[in-house]
């Protein structure tokens, strides 16, 4: 025993390199995992809770009193596994002097509203006025008296509570003032449509472990509603199922993306240590081919190896555990992970020093068989393992059961050992060629260097399989790194199409339910707020999105000239609009003071129709002038004029007056009882086909190009709008690359106008610049009706992936490192493995200079060579395998 630690002392230096890299090694893996789990944990818990709160949320609503007992409990069944609140709430309607009201009856409000003024009502017949709606004063709700003890505001607006409700944030909901907090009983006594309402959110941070709970929660509640409701009308509306399985997808793919580096690392650390330990091995070879002379076995030789290299590692393993634990693992996963390593270690170490000090020595280095044999056997096995590996993720994704499949997850890793192992396994056959080629060159240096990897690559060939790999995993890293970035910002930016967009819960088309939005009401400093379109259309028989912005709106995200998109140029006005009407009855028994009615179409600067009424004139054929408010930067699309069932038939003489001159040409249109509605148009080109702009996913499956005709088909459009392509792009704002198009939203409107029917009402504001969080509070305190509010966070999984991406270069850093350290280790092997030749060589005249430059040589071609294959392989895996690898990403919560 003392023998064999004289002789472990003897080669502590090596003994201690191999402990180092065992130690980098295991402490780098742990903290990985510690890392990247508390990662991808935190940005599962963001993705969730950044979303609108109707998409992290699932409400339930039911007539009041009915099953409110049956409700509660199916909740907490449902969530047993998971916990979740469920908040209860009473709403309402009911008039008053003060006009309609929106009731609410709240036990827990001081949770999520606070006092600004005056106190909670206590009894029966006080009431307390959310801040949101200042002017609402009512002193009497359904004829009986109320008194106001206070007004109250929300602590959130946007807060899960609230989901759904947008008169907590702007005052009013589908035309009632309100909230209006009362009492429970005053609710039920004095409401209409009483209903209760449970929003049921997590109680605490979503971490991806947790997400299949809830979404097993969501299934059983769903099934236990759907027993429960027997005619009852219950119902139950959110996202909260929809943003879990983007969370869950996101966190597969980061789990998909983290293995990568763990399996390179994985192969670079045992390849590091294997080239240690053989040149450890041929360290002790002397001594051990001494001891097996004087009786000592194998088995003798392979222990003291294993006792010599157990204490080294033992002492790896508690470095490794403790730079984990600083890193921020927690102490058993760290020494478990630590241990691991250094355990797997110690084999492959007393297994490579036991065969390189016991086994013959080489008569020289050419060609070594022996070593190229365990390459191959090594490329084989791995290449059977990469081909099941991307047979799974090519077939069935990344995803299993809403998790990463291991499988699918180590396949890019795979291609990547074998990829590298390949190159290795050129190096000779490569340097063969190289050696014809160069063989008449007066390079001495070149030659002699080119003709050693051809004769003897076994000296090289660690050197190349380490560049190689490496390369190949900056390479991949590079790429998908990209592949990424681009899924997780630039396509979610495109989606989202502005800073923030808010959906509103409005008619599609214009009518008298909903009053149009109006960007003007947006009040945030250096804001750009505008008027946008977005719908499902049909494209021949294709399916796809359209989105309709004004042509200026449009020009700059698809790098068009606004001049291209433009479909149709509405009648400017100068400040205000007087139409100047003369009718006349077409039948002779038609009374003079029968009356039509005069509507004004009016299109804002954001191309946004409105439809205003003007007024009634009697069928005297007098000229009257009927003035209709206008803001500024409206224009006149078209004067509508209704006959109604008092009038069999008119002929109507339509002039336009603004800013104090004639404008446009009189028009005169007729209605008659078969036909009671008429429009005159006052848009030009609104006869042309419509420019349309179509993502390059649509033109390849209906083979469009630049110029074809197209037909647009929306669901509230009578009859297809006729366009024809103006440009193809890779994706379009709030589309995205999906199958989508693309309009002019003002020759959207002229078109639908001219048509006769039904006009698209614009249900979106998008908004540009200034504070996010403060444009999405802006545009919720306009919203008349709910509102979904977008950004790129709300809808994206950046905040998995980000992080992820760094720990990969982190990860990918750390393989370059070693992977530098190997090739360092191969090339004191060169040296010393030129070192016999050294003496034969000056004798043919070859200077020691000569030698120098010819190792040189050797050295640098070996490097570029593993280098260059090495990378161009980790492109072609990241251009074949990244796809599948990010393919699982969602944006989601889009309506």
């Amino acid at each position: 025993m003392l023998l064999a630690a004289r002789r472990a002392a003897q080669h502590a230096g090596q003994f201690a390199i191999i402990g180092a890299v065992a130690a980098v090694l295991g402490g780098v893996l742990a903290a990985t995992s510690a890392i990247a789990d508390s990662a991808i944990d935190s940005g599962t818990a963001r993705i969730v809770s950044d979303a609108d709160p109707t998409q992290r949320s699932i409400v339930i609503d039911a007539p009041a009193g009915t099953v409110d007992d049956e409700i509660t409990a199916a909740i907490h069944t449902a969530f047993a596994g998971a916990p979740a609140t469920a908040r209860r709430t009473i709403w309402a309607s009911a008039p008053s002097d003060d006009g309609e009201v929106q009731l609410l009856a709240d036990p827990d409000i001081r949770t999520v509203a606070t006092l600004t003024a005056g106190a909670w009502p206590a009894g029966a017949a006080q009431i307390a006025v959310a801040a949101s709606a200042p002017t609402l004063t009512p002193t009497v709700i359904d004829g009986t008296p109320v008194s106001t003890t206070g007004t109250w505001r929300a602590r959130d607006a946007a807060a899960v509570a609230w989901a759904g409700q947008p008169a907590v944030a702007s005052g009013t909901a589908a035309g009632a003032a309100g909230p209006i907090l009362a009492a429970e009983s005053f609710v039920l006594a004095h409401g209409s449509g009483v209903r209760a309402r449970w929003t049921v959110s997590a109680a605490q941070p979503v971490t991806a472990d947790a997400i299949a709970g809830y979404r097993a929660g969501l299934q059983r509640l769903s099934a236990s509603l759907d027993d429960l409701d027997a005619g009852l009308g219950i119902r139950s509306s959110g996202g909260w199922d929809q943003t879990l399985s983007r969370a869950a997808a996101a966190a597969a793919v980061g789990r998909g993306i983290i293995a990568v580096p763990v399996a390179l690392l994985l192969a670079m650390g045992a390849l590091v240590i294997g080239i240690l330990a053989r040149t450890l091995g041929r360290a002790l070879a002397s001594d051990m081919h001494l001891l097996r002379a004087r009786g000592a076995s194998t088995a003798a030789i392979v222990t003291e190896t294993a006792g010599a290299t157990a204490v080294v590692l033992a002492a790896a393993t508690v470095v490794a555990a403790g730079l984990a634990v600083l890193a921020g693992s927690a102490p058993g996963p760290a020494v478990a992970v630590a241990g691991a390593v250094c355990a797997g270690a110690l084999v492959l170490v007393t297994a490579v020093v036991a065969a390189s000090a016991t086994a013959a020595p080489e008569a020289r280095g050419d060609v070594s068989r022996r070593s190229l044999a365990a390459l191959a056997a090594a490329a084989v096995f791995v290449a059977v393992a990469c081909g099941l590996a991307v047979w799974q993720l090519l077939s069935s994704g990344l995803t299993s059961q809403g998790g990463a499949d291991a499988a699918a997850a180590a396949a890019p890793g795979l291609a990547i050992v074998l990829a590298a192992l390949v190159v290795a396994l050129l190096a000779g056959p490569a340097a063969a060629l190289g050696e014809r080629a160069v063989r008449r060159m007066r390079s001495l240096a070149t030659v002699l260097a080119v003709r050693r990897i051809a004769r003897q690559s076994s000296v090289v060939v660690a050197g190349v399989l380490s560049l190689a790999l490496a390369a190949g995993a900056v390479a991949f890293a590079a790429v998908t790194a990209v592949r990424a970035r681009d899924a997780v910002h630039a396509e979610v930016a495109q989606v989202v199409g502005a800073d923030v967009r808010a959906v509103y819960d409005v008619s599609p088309i214009v009518d008298d339910t909903s009053a149009a939005l109006a960007p003007d009401a947006v009040k945030v400093d250096d804001a750009d707020v505008f008027a946008g379109f977005r719908s499902a259309v049909t494209v021949g028989q294709t399916p796809a999105q359209l989105v309709a912005l004004a042509p200026d709106r449009l020009a700059t995200p698809l790098d068009i000239p606004a001049s291209h998109l433009g479909g149709a140029t509405p009648l400017a006005l100068d400040g205000d609009l007087e139409l100047r009407i003369a009718a006349t009855g077409t039948d002779a028994s038609v009374h003079p003071s029968t009356r039509i009615t005069v509507r004004a179409w009016l299109i804002d600067a954001s191309g946004a129709a409105r439809r205003v009424s003007a007024g009634t004139v009697p069928l005297d054929g007098a000229r009257h002038s009927l003035s209709v408010t206008v803001r500024d930067g409206d224009t006149l699309a078209g004067v509508e004029v209704l006959g109604g069932d008092a009038a069999p038939g008119a002929s109507v003489q339509i002039g336009v007056r603004s800013g104090g001159t004639e404008r446009g040409i009189p028009a005169s249109v007729t209605v008659t009882p078969q036909t009671p509605q008429a429009r005159a148009m006052t848009v030009d080109h609104a006869d042309e086909p419509l420019p349309v702009v179509v993502t390059a996913g649509l033109a390849a499956q209906l083979a469009l190009r630049v110029g074809d005709p197209i037909a647009l088909k929306l669901g509230t459009v009578a009859r297809p709008l006729d366009g024809k392509v103006a440009a193809v792009r890779a994706g379009l704002p709030g589309v995205g690359r999906g199958a989508g198009a693309a309009v002019d939203l003002i020759g959207l409107v002229a078109r639908a106008l001219a048509q006769g029917g039904s006009v698209p009402a614009a249900a979106e504001l998008w908004a540009n610049g200034g504070d996010v969080p403060a444009l999405s509070a802006a545009l919720r305190a306009v919203a008349p009706r709910p509102v979904q509010i977008i950004t790129a966070a709300s809808i994206g999984t950046a905040a998995v992936i980000d992080p992820v991406l760094t720990l990969v270069a982190v990860g990918i850093g750390v393989v370059a490192v070693l992977a530098a350290a190997a090739f360092a280790a191969v090339a004191a092997g060169v040296v010393r493995a030129r070192h016999d030749e050294e003496m034969p060589l000056r004798a043919f005249g070859v200077t020691p200079a000569r030698q120098r430059g010819a190792a040189a040589v050797e050295l640098s071609a070996t490097a570029v060579f593993a280098l260059v294959l090495g990378a161009a392989a980790g492109v072609a895996i990241a251009l074949w395998l990244g796809p599948a690898l990010t393919g699982a990403l969602m944006i989601g919560g889009v309506s």
